[in-house]
């Protein structure tokens, strides 16, 4: 709960007027030339692209190397698909002129429409470094960095760097077609065939039809078994392909093509067609197969090392056995390189013969020397299987024989997080953030590490250097929101949440926390709304039901709790249903069927031992409130005190033992027990709400009134105390919160002049001001001498449009109470912000006056800085706003208006 403050008005009015430099260019050419020239664009302009050409070429014969010829005769091929002699041209204009920058995005456009990807990353860099790097040109960059997983080794490695411009390029401009089509080329490395499908469209109706597009709905199609379309994809973009003998594809785009076309031959029984293909593909990339296992090899790098495409689980199913089948049967092979039998492992996990293909990746560890590869894949099978120790001691091999590897020990860091072994961790993260700091996920789960430890300035610094790098990341704005929640700040936990969201409205995440935030400071209905914006974008997601859930809990209304519990135990992949079983028992307990709770409880009791302690204790909580409305106190006190046993640095558990003394009438019992709760929990509401309780029970008035106060819980509290908490709220700048407590308090009790004074100073601060002026107009007639109610009916008459009503007021205010800082600030502030010069001595005075009495010192700065500025002195308008963010630092307000006047 803030100190109560004096309110504070801020009125402010500052007209800057921007003036916009124009400047015109024009260039000199001899007469000749300069007609041709001319000419030439007359004839753009009329559509006449030969007339246009001739008169171009005119000009280049007598002069080779003239700039703007060249460059309008390069625009004319770039827009007419003319690529032939285009490069050169460009090349020819950027060496006259290097810094034409539009002549660079031209050259770098058309060397990645011809899948020149390393080359186009050069141009990319340059522009770049010269300050020409739109959201196109990342979207660019995207697509350069897709393109090149396409031939990595280890493609995965790429995903954070492709993600990272794809989200940068479309948060500028959510129609950038490069930027779409590279999001389809890394969802075809993850196997979503139906994203990839909508991105590659969505490309394709922006830039047309050329090879990237149909090769990625090629693939993306072959990813949903959609066989016969896919097969027509390929062969467009393979037509496209020998139509352009400017467009080089890297080889491995070339193998991908044709070998996802032999895989369809293949699973059509074309087989002729298919092993025709399939030579093409090893062609492209020799040392990718071994022709003594082309086919068996070829499936495997398709289905097998990462890329995510498969037929059919069914035809997989049959292709794999046929390759375990021909491996079988030439053991030679098998023993002659422990690549084979690496490939039979793979082969048996992806049948699902787990076991078979650990035997085999633990014999190949063995091996002098042993096959590293075989460490990686045993990981991974290890921490798909939850063996996460074992996933760990895998990856760790790996680090030990090539400390290289930042692959393998992210693995192992990230590991050790999960099983909450953290220095470890953090050991193993830093060295790969050091190795490799554009790695984006290393850095989040590092973040992780620190938070989890409670490191938290460390954690903010990571998370802030993760924004540093990637502008807007959701997962560190959501980390430092964490951090904040987690340390009581839910104001900044609000901010960066908040950011998150407006960045990525489209992501679940943010709004999730939002909740969170809502729920925190009990405002139900805004957490209730972001939870069902959250499960409109994830249905499934069973935290946001859970928290649902919660609010309904709060509310009482048990039965609306029920739909969203089964939602989660009906979905077969939920992983939260012993939580939702132990919240049904709770509904059904609060609902009068005790018999039903209790044979739920007792279920969920036999399995208690499997689940985590703190789980354990909401089950073992539910069955003591079971006894205790079976009046069974001494068995819910006593089961209460095994939790705190069980958990003993917990602050619910703690609470929950004093709640259950409370109902048992163990007063002083229960002031102990709630008093603990708050010392491991000082933010805990209930746990101090419930002590006022405790000490009212036990005649303890001042202390009761003083919890009360702090909480905002004013249900029956007195008239004074109502005033207290509503002033409080307006000095804190939450004015709604005021109204909240105020209106029902006037409603149902009537209101003194007090209450009715700042029933208008709350509807002034929610914006509200004609219907201030009109009660304040009211109070006025019947207390002419309230300075409070004069001061009032000044600021909203003033802010309804009433400037001369407002001034008369404010003015009677100030002759009542002569001397109070206060209301001399807000005359100041008013005639500020009238404008009128006349008067802006007078209100230097007035600010002159409060500042003698050393009040409110960072509203008299930002006020002398108004009207500095309303004399368009800049300068001193910025040292003082300066001053006040010093005496100040949290005004946001006060922050972006100093950097617009910055320059001025």
């Amino acid at each position: 709960m803030p100190i109560v403050k004096t309110l504070k008005y801020k009125i402010a009015g500052v007209v800057i007027v921007m003036g916009v430099l124009g400047y015109a260019a024009f260039y000199l050419y001899s007469n000749s030339v300069g007609v041709l020239v001319s000419n030439a664009q007359t004839c753009l302009d009329a559509g006449d692209l030969n007339c246009a050409r001739e008169n171009l070429n005119r000009v280049l014969d007598k002069n080779p190397n003239h700039l703007d010829a060249l460059f309008m005769l390069a625009k004319i091929d770039f827009q007419t698909g003319n690529h032939q002699t285009l490069e050169p041209v460009l090349r020819k204009v950027l060496g006259i002129q290097p810094d034409l920058t539009e002549a660079r995005q031209m050259l770098a456009t058309l060397l990645l429409s011809k899948c020149r990807f390393d080359d186009t990353e050069k141009e990319l860099a340059d522009l770049r470094q010269a300050g020409a790097f739109s959201s196109k040109q990342q979207g660019q960059l995207a697509l350069v960095k897709a393109g090149q997983m396409v031939s990595a080794t280890q493609p995965l490695t790429l995903i954070d760097e492709v993600s990272t411009n794809i989200e940068g390029a479309l948060s500028g401009d959510a129609n950038q077609p490069d930027a779409h089509l590279a999001n389809a080329i890394l969802q075809i490395q993850m196997g979503d065939g139906a994203e990839a499908l909508t991105e590659a469209q969505l490309a394709q109706q922006a830039m047309g039809e050329n090879f990237m597009t149909q090769w990625a709905i090629g693939r993306a199609r072959f990813i949903q078994e959609d066989l016969a379309n896919a097969q027509i994809a390929f062969e467009r973009a393979d037509t496209l392909r020998r139509s352009d003998r400017n467009l080089r594809p890297p080889g491995a785009w070339v193998r991908e093509l044709f070998l996802n076309q032999g895989l369809v031959l293949i699973e059509q029984g074309r087989l002729e067609e298919a092993q025709r293909t399939l030579d093409i593909a090893i062609e492209n990339d020799p040392t990718a197969v071994r022709p003594a296992l082309a086919l068996v090899n070829l499936f495997l790098i398709q289905a097998g090392v990462g890329s995510g495409s498969i037929i059919s689980q069914e035809n997989s199913q049959r292709f794999y056995k046929r390759a375990i089948d021909e491996l079988k049967q030439k053991p030679e092979l098998l023993q002659s390189d422990p690549v084979y039998r690496y490939q039979l492992a793979l082969i048996q996990i992806y049948i699902r013969g787990f076991q078979e293909a650990m035997d085999i990746l633990e014999a190949l560890t063995q091996e002098d020397p042993p096959y590293l590869q075989a460490f990686q894949e045993l990981g991974n099978l290890k921490n798909n299987q939850a063996n996460y120790r074992g996933a760990a001691e895998a990856f760790k091999a790996v680090v030990e024989k090539n400390k290289q590897d930042l692959v393998a020990a992210y693995n192992y860091g990230t590991l050790m997080v999960r099983i909450q072994e953290i220095e470890e961790a953090r050991e193993f993260l830093r060295q790969v953030v050091a190795g490799k700091p554009s790695w984006l996920q290393a850095r989040l789960n590092l973040a992780l590490s620190y938070r989890m430890s409670g490191m938290y300035a460390d954690a903010s610094a990571a998370y802030q250097r993760i924004l540093d790098q990637s502008a807007n990341n959701m997962n560190a704005l959501i980390g430092l929101g964490l951090v904040a929640f987690t340390q009581g700040d839910l104001e900044t936990a609000r901010e960066n949440f908040e950011r998150a969201r407006e960045n990525h409205p489209e992501r679940s995440q943010p709004y999730f926390y939002l909740g969170q935030v809502e729920l925190e400071v009990g405002r139900t209905a805004e957490a209730q709304s972001m939870f069902e914006k959250c499960l409109s974008i994830e249905p499934e997601n069973e935290f946001a039901i859970l928290s649902l859930v919660e609010i309904q809990f709060r509310k009482g209304s048990w039965e609306q709790a029920k739909e969203p519990l089964n939602l989660i135990l009906e979905n077969p992949n939920a992983r939260l249903t012993v939580i939702a079983q132990n919240a049904l028992a709770l509904v059904s307990l609060m609902t009068g069927d005790e018999e039903e709770a209790q044979a739920s409880l007792e279920r969920l009791s036999e399995n208690a031992s499997d689940v985590e302690p703190y789980l354990k204790s909401a089950i073992e909580t539910n069955q003591a409130l079971l006894q205790l409305r079976k009046k069974e106190y001494d068995k819910a006190i006593d089961r209460a005190q095994q939790i705190v046993n069980l958990i003993p640095n917990d602050a619910d558990s703690y609470y929950n033992l004093g709640t259950f003394q409370l109902e048992a009438g163990r007063y002083s019992e229960a002031l102990l027990s709630l008093r603990r709760a708050i010392e491991l929990d000082p933010n805990h509401v209930d746990a101090q709400f419930n002590l006022a309780v405790a000490q009212s029970a036990l005649n303890r008035w001042d202390d009761t009134l003083s919890i009360l106060s702090r909480l905002g819980k004013v249900g029956d509290a007195p008239m004074e105390l109502i005033q207290s908490l509503a002033d409080a709220y307006l000095g804190a700048d939450d004015p709604q919160a005021a109204l909240d407590i105020l209106e029902p308090a006037i409603e149902n009790r009537g209101g003194n002049v007090q209450l009715q004074t700042l029933r208008v100073k709350a509807l002034i601060g929610v914006g509200k001001s004609a219907e201030a002026a009109r009660l304040s107009q009211d109070l006025i007639a019947t207390y002419p001498q309230d300075a409070d109610v004069q001061c009032a009916r000044g600021m909203a008459a003033f802010l309804s449009g009433d400037v001369k009503g407002g001034e008369t007021s404010m003015r009677r205010a100030l002759q009542i109470r002569t001397e109070d800082p206060n209301l001399k600030l807000n005359l100041a502030t008013l005639l500020i912000a009238k404008g009128d010069y006349d008067e802006f001595e007078e209100a230097e005075k007035l600010l002159d006056e409060v500042q003698k009495q050393n009040l409110f010192l960072e509203e008299v700065a930002n006020q002398r800085a108004f009207l500095a500025a309303r004399r368009s002195d800049y300068e001193t308008a910025r040292v003082y706003l300066k001053r006040s963010l010093q005496k100040n630092s949290k005004q946001p307000k006060i922050e972006t208006l100093l950097n617009q006047w910055e320059g001025l």
